[in-house]
């Protein structure tokens, strides 16, 4: 097995947190060096399968259904419209609880001070004579 320093290793520990803590401390390492001993020589970053596998291992086993599939499935779900509602609420405790809107004065007095440029009046735009044409 490689030693602690080995960044592969290190990386696969780090994965394998996903699993609950008595789990790790009974398969932990004949999972690390089993991960180990299959990686072709000179990789130090697990694949991406590797580690999404892990991680959804870990989450079922976690949630306490190891053979279930759809239980990643449903954390997931669970955890984005949780998420969802969380911003939908965040949102209008915002809107709530913000201060009204600026009028037209106070407004043109920030774009005055931060723009300074912008205190220049525009001029409207010039409209051609009707008895001419444009030249090409």
């Amino acid at each position: 097995m490689a030693s602690t320093g080995d960044p592969l290793a290190r990386r696969y520990r780090r994965l394998l947190c996903c699993y609950p803590r008595a789990y790790r401390r009974e398969r932990g390492e004949e999972l690390v060096a089993l991960l180990l001993d299959t990686a072709p020589p000179g990789r130090t970053r697990p694949r991406l399968r590797e580690a999404v596998d892990l991680i959804g291992n870990g989450m079922r086993c976690r949630l306490g259904r190891p053979a279930s599939r759809t239980v990643v499935a449903w954390a997931v779900l669970a955890a984005v419209v949780c998420g969802l509602f969380s911003a939908a609420l965040s949102a209008r405790v915002a809107w709530e609880t913000a201060r009204p809107l600026s009028g037209r004065a106070e407004t043109a007095a920030v774009f005055r001070t931060v723009l300074p440029t912008a205190n220049r009046t525009r001029s409207p735009p010039r409209r051609r004579s009707s008895g001419t044409t444009p030249s090409r």
